[in-house]
């Protein structure tokens, strides 16, 4: 029997296997070049702490022991239905995130796709990928707002180096999340002439243990428990150094959790039926990128007939929730996976067992090592995200349905007194601010 190992880009950041016949892009890098501002900073005002934990699912969140989330619900406003973009995997939503921007306009269109000029691109943080629209700490930045990022997507250029006063790039494995958010817990231990007013912090859990020990795990309960302890020791820190009239604490994530586990050989299917070309695919969208265009109509009616796994999607004629734009990064088709399916291109595969994605006789791969996924519509159960927010100049006990992952920006620029980033697709979300005082 067949042993498919499989390692997604929503599952770990570091690429196992090149892809064949494109270059390989690192998606962290090692020293960067230091960031130098070249506008004047601003007067101290509002700190904001952004805590992004990967996957922190609200179905696992609601099975968990979770006080500390809970006390900032309590406390300030919050929503455990955050509509992420589509597909909801990790790139396109932590770009989303901090741009405010729809994957059409930003041009992170899944974890995995190929740029006809640049080749693959998987996972990678180079800000250098992007299309259009300004990362939040770039924006601060650049109206004198002071920065640190720790393991973001974005938070550095191969061309221009750091993008924040205060960089730490992805490095894996990556540290717990109390030792990521220790790091932002001794920022705020400075003086507020030396703290920055932007702080975000980035965790790949509990994302890691869902996928490889599934949503009911009690290894997932632990880890969730873990992240809500992480969350306690920034309240905690906050509350000790007197800043709560001086911080805002935004704990978010980039998607939830579903379980899934059945693999189907895409790449077999389009052997079986005579059609050429590549795809590119990790966890539950396929970007297919035939060799003939005369082929895409045949290809269409071809793959249609598998909707059992999945739903085709013609890039001009896009369901409205997808927003992906037709831009040359997006397959002639794309396949969207329905639950419990994952398709992963053979890029992934150990390179000895490559020829089986081709001329694998069976649509589905057996032995998953996965147990949970994500990546499916937004509107899918189970995939919608969570945000709480807390502190200066948080409403209390606030509801924040309805928003959307692309509010966050906006959002976050006005509580740090600044203009968010134009073009944009999000807007500042009202409910989630408290009543301005006025001076008599």
């Amino acid at each position: 029997m067949l042993l498919l190992v499989v390692l997604g880009a929503s599952v770990v950041w570091s690429e196992s296997s090149e892809y064949p016949a494109a270059p390989r892009e690192p998606h962290y890098f090692g020293a960067v070049a230091p960031f130098k501002s070249a506008v004047a900073r601003r007067e101290a005002r509002r700190t904001v702490v952004l805590l992004v934990f990967d996957g922190l699912a609200p179905s696992v969140v609601a099975a968990s022991a979770t006080p500390n989330l809970d006390r900032m619900a309590q406390e300030g406003a919050s929503t455990r239905s955050l509509q992420p973009v589509f597909p909801t995997l990790s790139m396109p939503n932590h770009y989303s995130l901090s741009t405010g921007c729809l994957p059409e306009r930003h041009g992170i269109v899944s974890n995995r796709f190929i740029d006809p000029k640049r080749g693959l691109f998987h996972n990678a943080g180079d800000a250098d990928w992007l299309t259009g629209c300004e990362l939040l700490h770039v924006t601060a930045e650049r109206q004198g707002v002071r920065s640190a990022v720790f393991a973001w997507a974005g938070a550095a250029s191969t061309k221009r180096g750091a993008l924040a006063t205060e960089v730490e790039t992805y490095a894996d494995p990556l540290p717990g999340p109390r030792e990521q958010v220790a790091k932002a817990i001794k920022l705020l231990s400075r003086s507020e002439n030396e703290r920055p007013q932007y702080i975000a912090v980035y965790s790949n859990e509990p994302d890691q243990t869902e996928h490889f020990k599934g949503l009911d795990a009690a290894e997932t309960r632990k880890m969730v428990e873990e992240v809500d302890a992480a969350v306690g020791d920034m309240l905690k820190a906050i509350e000790e150094q007197h800043l709560r009239d001086r911080v805002a604490l935004i704990v978010t994530t980039d998607h939830g959790m579903i379980p899934a586990d059945k693999h189907v050989n895409i790449e077999a299917l389009l052997h079986r039926n005579d059609l050429e070309g590549q795809i590119a695919a990790d966890g539950t969208i396929v970007h297919v990128y035939l060799d003939h265009a005369g082929d895409k109509e045949r290809a269409r009616e071809t793959l249609s007939a598998y909707n059992k796994y999945f739903d085709v999607i013609d890039p001009i004629a896009q369901p409205g929730y997808s927003h992906l734009g037709k831009g040359p990064r997006i397959g002639d088709l794309m396949l969207s996976l329905k639950p419990p399916y994952l398709a992963f291109d053979r890029g992934f595969w150990p390179s000895y067992v490559r020829w089986a994605a081709v001329y694998g006789r069976d649509d589905l791969l057996p032995d998953s090592p996965l147990h949970a996924m994500h990546g499916y519509p937004p509107a899918t159960p189970g995939v919608e995200a969570l945000l709480f927010a807390w502190g200066s100049g948080i409403a209390q006990q606030a509801s924040l349905d309805g928003m959307r992952s692309i509010d966050l920006h906006p959002s976050v620029a006005k509580l740090l007194g600044i203009e968010p980033t134009s073009p944009i697709d999000g807007r500042a979300f009202s409910a989630m601010f408290a009543p301005e005082k006025v001076e008599h």
